[in-house]
């Protein structure tokens, strides 16, 4: 089981061609105690 939260955030921008994405994950546990990786 994990002892602690694992989040990660990934912010990629590219002016020239007006983007921008942002991404969230994280390692939680299920409810069976497996890791499970969200988004």
């Amino acid at each position: 089981m994990l002892a602690q939260p694992h989040r990660l955030y990934i912010e990629r921008t590219d002016p020239r061609k007006n983007m921008a994405r942002f991404y969230a994950l994280s390692i939680d546990v299920t409810l069976f105690g497996t890791p499970c990786l969200t988004r």
